[in-house]
């Protein structure tokens, strides 16, 4: 991950555990490890004062391996810090849509004594939840556990302009162990850019805390959900935070100190009883199955009691076990699949009984429901709207529930796709935008919701006719699509949408299908050549080719044609491109006999493609072209209009097939027969459409019949 990507994200950590429990997040900010002076009771302050010592000293020297000796004292610092793990962590946590334990202790507990790569463990897995993966894994990719080890136990040299690891493991780049890195294009750069995240750290608490400028009434669980006053000053900012019952923590100047924390009357724990009763109901949320007589009577005594926070963790007993048991139905007999779907709704059920603002709830079920109606291939519009409003219960409990917003966007699409009325398409793919851009709103990096958004613009812009706005936008999201998810589908869409804008933009269009053209290229080097790629750097050098006249160009794209039907005999597409391309390089070419030639061998091609497939109207569309460019260089009048003749019959095929797509071609070649009647029949066919006359094509095809004056008046008007 880039450092300005890393440091992006860890700016959305920070906003999204202040939106998702906003009391929790402040007393993160606070720090809270105890009464007294807080420098004794956290290393925090001190650690800041040491990087700060350390950065002045190395800004200042000029000596390489001193700087470079620094540079190591403050890396191994920064990832032996106890409290970075434990910020970052219980960030996580509110992101996941946990609570704390109030103290947050996730890492530094007395009685554990993890190392850097053992945290990075814990980070990663809940990561994992809250779709901070990426962050956490760039953060990774800034510790070498190898260099922590050789520079902590003196087991280094430093050479010229190497790092030397003198025993140990050696450093893992890219896959390959180096027992050296270079000081200055290796070691600096990385000490750097942990300097740069750790003051980003020391930053957002900075900015985070003066933010509170004014008091501001929040909900907190202490343990019971109640109003909590956090306490804010204009000079100062964050202060503490205070109860309507006098109970408060205040960080103020006392003791001879201005980092005195205080606190009053404050209860955050339970009963035994209640205690004893949650650890219970903890053993089934974490491990055991909610069945039982045992768990029957600890049920029991939940339900009896009414708290707020038992009865979520009931609930949270039945969601876990819904999804665990839906993990298994994929792949098992459909008769099998009912009964465990049947299983989990019902858990789902129980979960949304027993804690009705259980948002994951509402969306796990509707979720599971798409799943077992795609295993039956039987996802109809009524379940759509079942699950719709599934999802928008999850949405209304948790306005942050990422997988809402973008599963319900995916059905708004959907449901637009399959509309035959365009208003109504519109509107539902408008719909699925404003909930695509909430969802990555929240999370700014999944290259499907992009590449999903692409999608929905290009239908937007066919619907609109076109749109440069459309289209923009398509390209926009597509190229996000490739940023954040590189993968050879998210390059092709980006290829396609950048042709397509350059068939409507005509102004750029060289650009657009060069462009297109230099993905493709790359793709066929990183991935390998395939009958598709092949099949689509062809098609595209054929618009290139068309639009600027450039027979070379268009002589280029016949061996990517040759090269798909290699890898794919059968490669229709392929097939009928070949063949329109030779067509198109038969109009341009000067020697008639090599023009001629073009023409029969792609005649060939699109008779083969036909017999193949005989429902393609493309095929039947090139070959009744190629038969009335045959017939135009044909001198014996017979076989001419043998020719003719049969343009005809594939164009008439092509228009049954694809209604329209030939009617002005149709024209064109009664016109080269002298049909006077004919011609202007399907002219006018074609006229009647909205097709405008100054647009048309090969004009002088109607020479012969131009004087008519059933001909002329079409253009009365």
């Amino acid at each position: 991950m880039q450092q300005e990507e890393l440091l992006s994200e860890f700016q959305r950590l920070f906003q999204t555990a202040r939106t998702h429990d906003e009391f929790e997040f402040v007393n993160i900010l606070i720090g809270y490890n105890g009464m007294g002076d807080q420098r004794a009771l956290t290393h925090l302050y001190e650690s800041r004062a040491y990087i700060d010592d350390m950065k002045a000293q190395l800004h200042s020297s000029n000596v390489i391996f001193s700087k470079a000796r620094l540079g190591l004292h403050i890396y191994c610092h920064i990832f032996e810090m106890n409290e970075l793990y434990n910020i970052i962590g219980n960030l996580l946590r509110l992101a996941t849509g946990e609570r704390l334990r109030y103290k947050p202790d996730l890492y530094n507990r007395r009685d554990e004594f993890l190392t850097p790569t053992e945290k990075f463990i814990r980070l990663e897995q809940l990561g994992k939840q809250c779709r901070f993966e990426d962050f956490v894994n760039g953060l990774n990719e800034l510790y070498f556990n190898e260099i922590r080890n050789s520079f902590v136990h003196s087991s280094y040299s430093l050479i010229e302009d190497e790092f030397c690891i003198v025993n140990g493991n050696g450093i893992t780049i890219n896959g390959q162990e180096h027992n050296t890195v270079s000081l200055s294009k290796f070691l600096s750069p990385l000490v750097d850019r942990s300097i740069s995240f750790i003051d980003a750290l020391f930053k957002h608490i900075d900015e985070n805390k003066i933010s509170y400028r004014e008091n501001k009434i929040v909900e907190a669980r202490m343990p019971e959900l109640q109003k909590v006053v956090i306490l804010g000053s204009q000079e100062n900012g964050l202060i503490g935070f205070q109860t309507f019952v006098g109970s408060w923590i205040k960080i103020r100047e006392g003791y001879g100190t201005p980092y005195f924390v205080e606190a009053m009357n404050l209860t955050f724990g339970r009963s035994a009883q209640e205690n004893d009763l949650g650890n219970k109901l903890a053993n089934y949320i974490e491990k055991l199955v909610p069945y039982g007589k045992e768990f029957e009577k600890i049920k029991e005594e939940v339900l009896a009691k009414g708290d707020k926070n038992l009865l979520h963790n009931l609930a949270i007993a039945y969601y876990n076990h819904a999804n665990n048991a839906a993990a298994t139905a994929s792949g098992k007999p459909v008769r099998q699949q009912d009964g465990i779907y049947k299983s989990v709704f019902d858990r789902y059920d129980l979960a949304i009984q027993t804690d009705p603002t259980l948002a994951k709830a509402y969306l796990n079920k509707g979720t599971a429901m798409l799943r077992q109606a795609k295993e039956k291939n039987g996802i109809t519009m009524d379940l759509r709207q079942v699950v719709l409003a599934l999802f928008d219960q999850a949405i209304s409990l948790d306005v942050n529930l990422y997988e809402a917003w973008l599963n319900s966007a995916r059905i708004f699409s959907e449901i637009g796709n399959f509309d035959t009325d365009k208003d109504l398409q519109m509107a539902n793919f408008k719909e699925s935008i404003a909930r695509y851009r909430k969802a990555i709103k929240i999370y700014p990096r999944d290259g499907g919701a992009y590449s999903n958004l692409g999608w929905i613009f290009r239908r937007l812009a066919h619907l609109s006719d076109g749109s440069d706005e459309y289209f923009n936008e398509a390209l926009t999201n597509y190229e996000m699509a490739v940023r954040f998810n590189p993968t050879l589908e998210a390059n092709l869409n980006l290829a396609t949408a950048l042709a397509e804008c350059g068939e409507n933009n005509v102004e750029h269009a060289e650009e657009f299908l060069r462009k297109a053209i230099d993905i493709l290229q790359s793709c066929q080097k990183e991935y390998g050549n395939s009958a598709d790629l092949s099949y689509r750097l062809g098609n595209k050098k054929v618009h290139l080719g068309k639009l600027l006249n450039d027979g070379e160009i268009l002589h280029s794209a016949i061996p990517h044609f040759e090269k798909a039907i290699e890898l794919d005999a059968v490669n229709i597409k392929a097939m009928n491109n070949w063949g329109h391309c030779e067509l198109i390089i038969s109009i341009l070419e000067k020697d008639a006999s090599v023009a001629i030639s073009l023409l029969e061998s792609g005649k060939k091609r699109l008779t083969q493609a036909i017999q193949l497939d005989p429902a393609h109207d493309a095929a039947f569309y090139n070959l009744g072209l190629i038969n009335i460019e045959l017939a135009k260089r044909e001198t014996v009048k017979k076989t001419k209009e043998t020719f003719l003749s049969m343009a005809i019959s594939n164009l008439e095929a092509a228009n049954n097939l694809a209604p329209k797509i030939s009617d002005y071609d149709i024209s064109r070649a009664y016109a080269l027969l002298e049909d006077v009647e004919q011609g202007v029949k399907w002219l006018k066919k074609w006229l009647d459409a909205g097709n405008a006359w100054d647009s048309a094509s090969f004009i002088e095809d109607f020479d012969l019949i131009k004087d008519n004056p059933a001909f002329s008046g079409l253009f009365k008007n």
